[in-house]
């Protein structure tokens, strides 16, 4: 039998709906034992899956880098299309619930400042093409002042950065990206096309500082004590994304900010990166959500959230 056939058979009588939640689930995860976990599964039948799949396919779809898998460009290409699959079911499954109950949908997104901006827009008009009818409440502040909101079912999910306060006993999150932090200033700054930049040419120079006590104020105050190096006269603390990355465009101050946070300007060449060490110091983003949560419209925004991740 050829390769052709092989795969023509496969899609025609051998794929199952389990294994195509398998695939979104690896691409999710990446380690086979959280897989095992998450589908309540054990990990001998994780590989077994991938194993009959393979073995129908005559193709490997994974590889092993230490406790961690990724896919072949052929796993890969069927993750990428398993999500769309899963997609459309729950497309299916909210638009017949309404159907039948006669009834529309609604869901609430909470996320914190430096990702609502560039995440929320694209997330929402996705959600928003694969369920029409569904109602969406937004929200966006701290973590401490949407957790309330998730806690009584105002918000289903929190999109969030690091969450070092004590959780609800009912709260669950997952990683679904990380973000690298970088320093970065505007185009016009004069350390911005400087030849050999050490850290010591930023010495005394003013920032826009991270909130105080946060995790990202924590980093650069370390960052700078390793190095030996102070924040100068006029430098600003603030969270805003827009007020920030303006005076970053305009003005001589320097920024400590996490890339995706600032992609946009980066692309359009009005902040840059300046080519200093930050000891791959990274963000996660996660989702938050309640265990207990039954609205119909949650996978699939877990399912979108996923997918605008893997494209920043």
């Amino acid at each position: 039998m050829t390769q052709s056939q092989d795969i023509e058979r496969f899609f025609r009588s051998r794929l199952r709906l389990s294994q195509v939640r398998l695939l979104a689930a690896i691409d999710d995860l990446k380690q086979l034992k959280r897989v095992a976990q998450s589908l309540n599964v054990t990990p001998p039948a994780v590989s077994k899956q991938v194993a009959e799949m393979e073995s129908e396919l005559g193709q490997k779809l994974l590889r092993r880098i230490g406790h961690r898998v990724e896919f072949t460009s052929a796993g890969a290409l069927l993750a990428r299309h398993a999500r769309q699959v899963l997609d459309q079911l729950d497309r299916t499954r909210i638009e017949l619930t309404e159907l039948l109950s006669g009834t529309s949908e609604h869901i609430g997104i909470g996320a914190i400042p430096t990702i609502a901006s560039f995440f929320l827009p694209a997330l929402v008009h996705d959600l928003r093409a694969r369920s029409p009818n569904t109602s969406i409440r937004l929200r966006e502040g701290r973590f401490a002042e949407l957790a309330p909101l998730l806690e009584d079912g105002t918000l289903d999910i929190i999109l969030a950065r690091d969450t070092e306060h004590r959780f609800s006993a009912n709260f669950s999150q997952r990683v679904v990206m990380k973000d690298p932090v970088a320093v970065v200033c505007g185009q016009a700054h004069t350390l911005a096309s400087r030849r050999g930049l050490t850290w010591k040419d930023l010495d005394g120079m003013p920032w826009i500082l991270p909130l105080q006590g946060s995790t990202t104020a924590q980093f650069l105050e370390n960052l700078l004590a390793q190095e030996n190096i102070r924040p100068g006269p006029g430098s600003i603390e603030s969270i805003s994304l827009a007020v920030n990355a303006s005076l970053l465009c305009t003005s001589s101050l320097l920024g400590f900010t996490p890339l995706a946070y600032i992609r946009d300007y980066v692309k359009s060449g009005r902040i840059c990166v300046l080519p200093l060490s930050t000891a791959e110091i990274q963000h996660e983003i996660k989702i938050v959500w309640r265990s207990d949560n039954t609205n119909p419209v949650t996978s699939l925004l877990f399912n979108l959230v996923h997918k605008h991740a893997s494209q920043l």
